[in-house]
């Protein structure tokens, strides 16, 4: 395994865990990610997951900044040292090639991504499923496990910006959310399942921004096939 090493830089500069660059991002680009996807699947290690992009960059890339990508595949505590290279070499590799690769792993089944979308989320809720139709109201209180998951892993314990340093992604623990710092790794082990959408979800269901479902990314895929992009 090779890390980067980067000069110090003035003007700008943005660091996760041991991921970093002084170049700024572009908005989500299919050219760029197409790039990205090239020199990913060429590691050795990234055959062991399954990935899917989804989240604000698969609707409107437009619109935000960043890329999400959720994963699906082994994640014992054996397999963290692995899990931990992966998404430094995803998050690494967008900063490379002028995109901000957002990876988290969670415990949903990859035939979950697979569904399609409802008539308010990019994954298809229980109702949807059970009867070819949901409510919004159906649709919020049965979700399709996204939001039922038991653990949740994601990289990167500080961020740096500018010289700013802050703690990333630092949930409360207490009697509903248990978090471990292994690495550069945060494991989420939710003990109560939390069935409140948050706030930017939901209103986005209301306004009818979901309308694609997560796509799976390969060695294959032409992210300008799936992107709306000029």
């Amino acid at each position: 395994m090779q890390f980067y090493t980067f000069k110090p830089i003035t003007d700008f500069y943005y660091s996760i865990g041991k991921a970093r660059t002084d170049v700024p991002w572009f908005r989500p680009d299919p050219e760029y990610l197409n790039r990205w996807k090239e020199e990913f699947f060429k590691i050795e290690e990234a055959s062991k997951y399954r990935y899917f992009f989804h989240g604000g960059a698969r609707h409107n890339p437009r619109d935000t900044w960043d890329v999400d990508i959720a994963m699906t595949g082994p994640a014992e505590e054996k397999d963290y040292p692995t899990l931990e290279y992966i998404m430094y070499m995803m998050r690494q590799l967008g900063f490379k090639n002028r995109q901000l690769i957002q990876p988290f792993w969670q415990d949903t089944p990859p035939e979950i991504y697979l569904r399609p979308p409802c008539k308010h989320f990019e994954i298809a809720c229980e109702a949807h499923m059970e009867k070819g139709s949901c409510t919004l109201k159906e649709c919020m209180e049965n979700p399709a496990g996204q939001f039922t998951e038991a653990k949740r892993i994601r990289y990167g314990r500080f961020i740096v910006k500018d010289n700013i340093e802050q703690h990333v992604l630092n949930p409360n623990d207490g009697p509903e959310v248990e978090t471990v710092r292994v690495g550069e790794l945060i494991v989420t082990n939710i003990l109560q399942p939390n069935l409140v959408w948050p706030r930017k979800i939901a209103e986005k269901m209301k306004n009818g921004f979901y309308k694609k479902s997560p796509l799976e990314i390969t060695p294959d895929i032409n992210f300008r096939e799936f992107m709306s992009w000029p």
